[in-house]
């Protein structure tokens, strides 16, 4: 089995139908996050580094990206990944010393992933319920945040 029937298969298991495109960005996303990983753990090994806490940082990006892909694509098991890039990164925090982002993650964090993947589907079964596109002003008011923001 080929590369690339294995990335189409099991991204179109994760919500609705993945385009060429969309396969393309996920799998140049993260064969990217794992190149900075490399080159990252290979300047930073020495006697007073955890080897496993830069391997589980490489693994936590890479659970980010494709969390944030499945949500896009209206995944509910995209909450899977989400919890365990959560609790991964909950780990790698209070190992560093980071207690409030640790805290954070587990205290706030991963309840929110739990109350999304129970509540997923309850909203209404049409498409795009809730959702609206923003006025031709507001497009001009989030513009000119996102300006000011940078």
């Amino acid at each position: 089995m080929s590369m690339k029937s294995i990335v189409g298969k099991g991204l179109n298991k994760m919500g609705t139908k993945w385009s060429k495109y969309d396969k393309l960005w996920v799998v140049f996303s993260i064969v990217l996050i794992l190149l900075g990983s490399i080159y990252k753990f290979s300047f930073i090994v020495d006697s007073t580094s955890n080897i496993l806490l830069e391997i589980i940082s490489g693994v936590l990006a890479v659970c980010g990206v494709t969390y944030v892909f499945g949500i896009a694509k209206q995944s509910k098991v995209a909450y899977f990944v989400g919890i365990a890039n959560v609790i991964l990164y909950a780990v790698v925090c209070y190992s560093k010393g980071l207690y409030i982002s640790a805290g954070y993650n587990l205290l706030y964090s991963f309840p929110v992933m739990i109350y999304g993947y129970i509540n997923w589907g309850r909203v209404g079964n049409e498409e795009n319920d809730g959702i609206k596109s923003l006025s031709k002003l507001g497009r001009v008011f989030l513009a000119i945040g996102m300006i000011f923001a940078v």
